[in-house]
């Protein structure tokens, strides 16, 4: 691996003011060993217009709208990187400097299966998340760690594809379980010091909106949860039991808080 590969895999959805800052974060790396997939779901709006003044990024489509985790698997199977990045189209890279300054991280540590990246949220939020030593365990990230994601992380291709990592389609919060399977399947990894990643934390994001769909979603992820039982090492089942219960709170708190507005738009 002299010359590491990247993959950005970015699934778009009527994004059309947050792609081209997206896509140019990207293309203005000073390192310039990479791969573009721009996998559109269905977009209604000019995002599609956008992507396709771009010569040097790889577009692909869903049949219909299928959300964000049917989106990144159809990148996954058509990547060739030999390590996948994950951005969303609402985000973008730090400054011109990261994807260098991880391709170097990664040939001095021999080639980790995960590099944990920092990523600083702005927005409806503002919030700089840094790994270090003590938050990069495999336990801490497992159960522990409240946002567990797969933007924040660097993952090798061969991981993903020897292990059959896959996200769960047409739900949300599809993160969760990829993100932990992918850690747990993971032998070794490293971490970065620095921003890697600005996350745009919208008011009107999965994130930070509820709505009785996504307490729903809620549930569908912990009987996907459940599943990884039948896959992960036994020694890691006390991180799941976390991890469900972590979700069974969410659901709770999503539901209340989507009835409340539901109920608040009603007097109003």
């Amino acid at each position: 691996m002299e010359n590491i590969k990247f993959s950005f895999i970015i699934p778009s959805y009527n994004c059309e003011n947050f792609i081209t800052t997206c896509l140019d974060s990207v293309i203005s790396q000073t390192y310039k060993n990479y791969e573009i997939i721009v996998v559109d779901d269905c977009s209604t709006d000019n995002t599609m217009n956008i992507l396709k003044k771009y010569n040097n990024i790889k577009i692909l489509s869903t049949p219909k709208n299928l959300k964000q985790g049917a989106a990144r698997n159809i990148a996954l199977d058509n990547c060739s990187g030999d390590y996948i990045i994950f951005l969303d189209s609402d985000d973008f890279l730090y400054n011109s400097d990261v994807l260098a300054k991880l391709e170097n991280k990664i040939k001095k540590t021999s080639y980790p299966d995960i590099v944990y990246l920092g990523l600083e949220m702005f927005g409806n939020r503002n919030l700089s998340l840094i790994p270090n030593e003590e938050n990069s365990k495999k336990q801490y990230r497992l159960a522990e760690n409240s946002f567990i994601n797969v933007i924040s992380i660097c993952w090798k291709n061969e991981l993903i594809q020897k292990n059959n990592i896959r996200f769960p389609e047409s739900i949300k919060y599809e993160d969760v379980y990829f993100a932990f399977l992918g850690i747990e399947r993971s032998k070794t990894y490293e971490y970065i010091d620095f921003i890697f990643y600005k996350y745009n934390s919208r008011s009107s994001s999965t994130t930070t909106s509820y709505t009785l769909d996504q307490s729903i979603d809620t549930i569908k992820l912990i009987n996907k949860l459940f599943d990884l039982y039948k896959i992960i090492d036994k020694e890691n089942f006390c991180f799941l039991d976390a991890r469900i219960k972590q979700q069974a709170s969410r659901a709770s708190v999503r539901l209340n808080r989507a009835i409340d507005n539901i109920l608040n738009k009603r007097a109003n």
